[in-house]
C-alpha cells in the first residue's frame, strides 16, 4: 500500500521543478487576448508546434510563448531552460524577440 501511495504522491506532486501546467500556460495566453494558434501564426509556427511546446522542448515556440507572457522561460519550463541572472521579463523578452526575428528572417 505504501508503494502505491508513494507513486501517487510523486505523480501528482507539482513541484517548482516541473514548471507551469499546460492548462495554466493556455489560460495565461487566453487572458492576454489571443490563442496559441494566433501566436504561432505571428511567429511563423504552426498551431501544432505551439501545442507541442506546452510539454516538450521546442525552443522557438517556447521562447515565443515566454516572450508574449513576459515571463522568463525558466519559470515556465525549468527542465528545458537554465535560470537567467536578469530579473523576470527583462532579458527574456529581448532575447526571445531577437531569436524569433532572426529565425523568421532565415526561414
Amino acid at each position: 500500500m505504501f508503494v502505491f501511495e508513494h507513486r501517487l504522491k510523486k505523480r501528482w506532486d507539482l513541484s517548482a521543478e516541473e514548471g507551469w501546467h499546460r492548462a495554466d500556460i493556455i489560460a495565461a495566453v487566453r487572458k492576454r487576448g489571443t490563442t496559441l494558434a494566433a501566436l504561432g501564426r505571428k511567429t511563423g509556427l504552426s498551431p501544432k508546434s505551439m501545442h507541442w511546446a506546452l510539454g516538450k522542448r521546442h525552443p522557438r515556440a517556447n521562447l515565443a510563448i515566454a516572450a508574449f507572457l513576459g515571463v522568463d522561460p525558466h519559470e515556465i519550463w525549468p527542465r528545458f531552460f537554465p535560470p537567467t541572472d536578469a530579473p523576470s521579463g527583462g532579458q527574456t523578452s529581448a532575447g526571445a524577440s531577437s531569436c524569433l526575428s532572426s529565425d523568421h528572417k532565415a526561414a
